[in-house]
C-alpha cells in the first residue's frame, strides 16, 4: 500500500498524545530486514560463478536480522538475527552467550510470531529494564512497530508497563524510524565489511572459493560490528519525520553512502568495470528479492503456528566437523596476539587488558587440568 501522506500528519499528532509522558530514552523501534549476506555486486560476475559450481546458489543464501533502539539512540539492543539451521555447523564447540546477536532459527529463516514473541520477553524487556534502571527511568517503555504478520497482537506484547504500539499500515514506510536510512545503512557497512574479507584473503583463492569459506558465524560477527558502527546521528535523524520537535545533543551525521562502496567493490576481480548504479542496485538486493508471505504463511502466523526449529541438513554439521581447541594452544596464540597488540600503533589499554585477561583464563585452565591428573595416570 503507497503511503498516505494525510494519515502521516494525522497520526503526528495521535504519537505526540501517545509519547507525551515518555522520554525519547523509553520510546523504541524495531524492524526486520532480509540480508543476503553472500551476494556480489553484479549480476553477471554472480551468474558466472553460480554456473561454475552448481547447487551453490549465493542468492539464496538469507538471514532476517531485527535491529532495535531507542528515539535517544543511547540504547542499541543487540540485533536479533534469524537463519534457517537451528545449529550449524560453525558453531559447534561455542558458547552461544557469547554470539554478540541474538541467534534463532526458522525454516526459511523468516521472522514469525512465536519468534517476535520471544525476542520481546527474553531480549526486550529485560535489556529495557537493565537500561531504565541504569540511567534512573521509569520501568515503563513503548515498542513501535509495524503491523505485519510476522508480529502479534498488541496485548501479547505487554509486560507490566513495557508495551509495544503498531504504526497505521499506510504510513510506515514514510514514519518508522528504521526504515529512514537506519536499516540501508547496517547494510552497507556489513557489506564493507564483507568486501574487506574478500580482498584481504591472503590465499590464492577465486572469488567463490572465498565465498564458500564465509560461515554462518562470520556474518553475525560482521552485521553485529555493522550495527555497532552504525551511528548515533543516522538511528536519531531516523526519527525526524515521526517526532519533528524532538531535539538531540549529538550532531546528526549523514548515513554512508553508496559511493563509499564503489573503491571497494571495483577491487573486485570480475567488478572492475561496476558503475554506481550497480552499487545501488546491490545494496537494495535484499529487498527486491526477499519472498513474499503467501496467505498460508499468513494464516500459519495468525493460529499461532510455533516457530520451526529443524536444522538445515546443508548447514548442520556432525560431531567431528569441528575440534576443541586445547587450553595450551591457547595461551600460546594469546601470547602472540598480546604481543602484537602492544606493539601495534592502535592499540589502546582496554585492547591489551582484554587480550592479557583471555590469555590469563587459558594459562589458568591449562594448568588447572594439569594439577587434576594422579600419578597413575603417566604409569605405563
Amino acid at each position: 500500500m503507497s503511503a498516505d501522506s494525510n494519515a502521516a500528519a494525522e497520526y503526528l499528532q495521535e504519537f505526540k498524545e501517545i509519547t507525551s509522558s515518555y522520554s525519547p530514552q523509553q520510546v523504541y523501534n524495531a524492524d526486520e530486514t532480509g540480508l543476503n549476506f553472500k551476494a556480489l555486486p553484479t549480476k553477471s560476475l554472480a551468474s558466472r560463478e553460480e554456473k561454475s559450481a552448481p547447487g551453490f546458489k549465493m542468492d539464496k543464501q538469507r538471514l532476517t536480522v531485527l535491529a532495535c533502539s531507542n528515539a535517544s539512540a543511547t540504547n542499541k539492543i543487540p540485533l536479533m538475527v534469524i537463519g534457517k539451521s537451528k545449529k550449524p555447523r560453525c558453531f559447534k564447540n561455542m558458547n552461544m552467550n557469547a554470539l554478540p546477536v541474538y541467534y534463532k532459527n526458522q525454516k526459511k529463516a523468516w521472522m514469525d510470531r512465536a519468534l517476535f514473541q520471544e525476542w520481546f520477553e527474553k531480549q526486550f524487556v529485560p535489556n529495557v529494564r537493565a537500561y531504565n534502571e541504569e540511567n534512573g527511568l521509569p520501568d515503563r517503555a513503548l515498542l513501535l512497530i509495524d503491523n505485519a504478520p510476522s508480529h502479534p497482537d498488541d496485548l501479547q506484547l505487554v509486560i507490566g508497563d513495557i508495551k509495544a504500539i503498531f504504526l497505521p499500515p499506510n504510513v510506515t514506510s514514510i514514519m518508522q524510524p528504521m526504515d529512514q536510512g537506519v536499516l540501508q545503512a547496517l547494510k552497507q557497512n556489513y557489506r564493507k565489511k564483507l568486501l574487506r574479507s574478500l580482498l584481504e584473503e591472503n590465499e590464492d583463492l577465486t572469488i567463490l572459493q572465498k565465498l564458500k569459506k564465509i560461515t554462518i558465524k562470520d556474518v553475525i560477527f560482521w552485521v553485529a560490528e555493522a550495527w555497532e558502527n552504525t551511528s548515533v546521528g543516522a538511528l536519531q535523524k531516523s526519527w525526524k519525520n515521526l517526532w519533528p520537535d524532538l531535539q538531540f545533543v549529538e550532531e546528526v551525521v549523514t548515513p554512508v553512502n553508496e559511493c563509499e562502496l564503489l573503491p571497494l567493490v571495483k577491487k573486485i576481480p570480475g567488478c572492475e568495470n561496476v558503475e554506481k548504479e550497480c552499487v545501488d542496485e546491490w545494496t537494495a538486493v535484499d529487498d527486491k528479492g526477499f519472498e513474499e508471505y503467501t496467505d498460508e504463511d499468513i494464516v500459519a502466523q495468525v493460529q499461532g503456528v510455533p516457530a520451526d526449529d529443524s536444522c538445515s541438513s546443508e548447514d548442520e554439521g556432525d560431531a567431528q566437523t569441528t575440534n576443541i581447541v586445547p587450553h595450551s594452544a591457547a595461551a600460546s596464540a594469546f601470547d602472540l596476539a598480546l604481543r602484537y597488540v602492544e606493539q601495534h600503533a592502535a592499540a589502546t589499554p582496554n585492547d591489551v587488558m582484554f587480550i592479557r585477561r583471555w590469555r590469563n583464563i587459558a594459562s589458568s585452565s591449562r594448568f588447572s587440568v594439569l594439577r587434576q591428573k594422579k600419578i597413575t595416570d603417566f604409569r605405563s
